[in-house]
Formats: structure tokens, sequence, C-alpha cells
């Protein structure tokens, strides 16, 4: 079966702009001379933008079936997508990006986007997807405090052995010194 690859595009690459470092500023429009057509194979390539929900389904969709059913290789290049964080947490991508892109990702976040696309789709209220978010955030931090005390538990055994031996020690000096 073909492959089908999707490549999410925020428009930047460790800190530089894709018009630095991708060949026609688009690895979709670079790789153009391999798609399809009709008198040539190739592979289809799909552009669909992040924060478009249902554009979203219908290119997985469309990708899956021509994979299926005409055992076609297919690229999805999801383009506009947000690093909310930049691209590590070591640096700050308010550094290389323009006080107009970080309002951009800001509003067209793809979280906030696919939020308002349950809610305009009734498919849940505003309350039940703060309500979720709240128990997500709940669990996150029980499941984080969780693998610090599996983490730390040994440590910390290992450190009250080494006090009770380390009072043991000074109460033996003490005794001894006193008795001579």
């Amino acid at each position: 079966m073909p492959l089908v690859i999707a490549i999410w595009d925020d428009g930047y690459g460790i800190s530089v702009p894709q018009e630095f470092h991708t060949t026609k500023g688009s690895i979709s429009e670079a790789l153009l001379g391999l798609q399809r057509n009709e008198s040539e194979k190739g592979f289809e390539i799909l552009r669909v933008k992040g924060w478009d929900y249902e554009a979203l389904l219908q290119a997985f969709d469309s990708a899956g079936r021509l994979a299926r059913e005409e055992h076609v290789p297919v690229m999805i290049h999801v383009e506009e997508m947000t690093q909310p964080q930049g691209h590590s947490t070591s640096g700050s991508h308010e550094r290389y990006k323009t006080k107009e892109r970080l309002q951009w990702e800001q509003d067209w976040d793809c979280i906030l986007k696919f939020k308002e696309y349950i809610i305009s789709s009734a498919i849940a209220t505003a309350d039940q997807l703060d309500q979720i978010d709240a128990e997500a955030k709940a669990e996150v931090r029980r499941q984080k405090d969780a693998a610090w005390n599996a983490f730390s538990n040994e440590i910390k055994e290992e450190l009250e052995l080494a006090l009770g031996l380390i009072r043991e020690a000074a109460t033996s000096i003490c005794f001894l010194l006193k008795v001579t």
C-alpha cells in the first residue's frame, strides 16, 4: 500500500523563516514536479491549513482513499501551523518572529480553532470543553507527581539510610570522645 505522509509546517525551521531554508519557500511547491498528472505517475500533493478542521478531515479522508483505492502515494502539506512555544524550550520564538506573526499565531492557534469548531458544530459546549480541559490538566499533574515520586522515592530511601548511618557514626564519635 502506498504511503500517506503529513508534513506539519509552521513556516519556520529552527528560528529561520522557510523562504531562507526551503526551495521555493514551500515543500509542496518544491515537489510539484513529482506530482502525478494524467500522463505520468507520481504522487498526489494535498495542501490544507492546519487550523481548518473540516478541510483536514477531507484531506486525510481523500488521501486515505487515494492510497487504498488507486495505490497512489500522498503527501499532505499542512500549512499555517502554529508553534506557541517555539521549536524548543531552550529558546524563545519572540526573538525571531515579528509581533504580527506572534499575534497571528495567537489568533489562529489550531487548538483554539478546533475548540471553536467543536462548539459551532454542537459536538460539545464551551463549559464541557472547559471541564475536559480542567480534568486533563489535573490528570497530567497527578501523573507528573506520581512519576516524580516513583523516581525520587528510591533516592529518598537511600538518603534516609545515609542520614541514619551518619547520625549513628556521630553518636559513636561523641560517645568515644566523652569516654576518653
